[in-house]
């Protein structure tokens, strides 16, 4: 399994659907995955060809969030009893991702529109220090977790590609998926949407 979401995450493929077989985060990523169409791909290297699996990152809403403990850049522990009760938007993003920082200033206004009234949580493998002197040029006002390998890898069993976010109710349960939001053209009309969403979950 783990070979398939490294091959999923390499050529950003993937597919999940509503054939989870019981209700935990794992089984709804695990379950799915061996159940979704193959396509094929050729290695440009070596002309060998692979398959791959396309997915579907909407059939992720409806599943809860996995368990994970961590520490913030604050120093601080995270962990999801933590967040349990408000409304959660989870990032993740790493430095050398273009499309990752562009996303900062437009969550920025989010959080400073909703402040305390939701978690805004990101993660990223990035070290402590590195993260550290990034936000004294691109600003970032999520509660960041850094050195979060991890976490992104093992707990959320990381199949996507970068950005991607996440916004939970206060069940923990995943209500919205944000998978393309740095590298698209018609953030506005995002943004709209997850204000909605938002205003209706808090």
């Amino acid at each position: 399994m783990k070979k398939i979401i490294t091959l999923v995450l390499l050529f950003n493929y993937c597919v999940i659907s509503s054939c989870q077989t019981d209700d935990s985060y794992a089984s709804w990523v695990e379950s799915c995955i061996d159940q979704a169409p193959a396509i094929p791909f050729t290695m440009v290297s070596t002309g060998e060809v692979r398959m791959a699996r396309e997915i579907d990152y909407d059939l992720l809403v409806g599943a809860p969030l996995p368990e994970f403990q961590c520490m913030n850049l604050k120093g601080e522990e995270v962990n999801l009893s933590s967040i349990k009760g408000k409304m959660t938007m989870i990032n993740f993003w790493f430095m050398r991702c273009p499309p990752c920082l562009k996303e900062f200033e437009m969550f920025n206004k989010l959080v400073e529109k909703y402040d305390d009234r939701v978690d805004f949580l990101s993660f990223t493998f990035d070290q402590s220090t590195e993260v550290d002197s990034l936000m004294l040029i691109h600003p970032f006002l999520f509660d960041i977790v850094p050195d979060a390998r991890d976490i992104i890898d093992d707990d959320f069993m990381c199949f996507w590609s970068y950005p991607f976010s996440i916004v939970a109710n206060k069940e923990n349960r995943i209500v919205y998926i944000l998978d393309d939001f740095g590298r698209s053209n018609n953030n506005d009309e995002k943004i709209v949407t997850l204000d909605s969403l938002i205003q209706a979950n808090i």
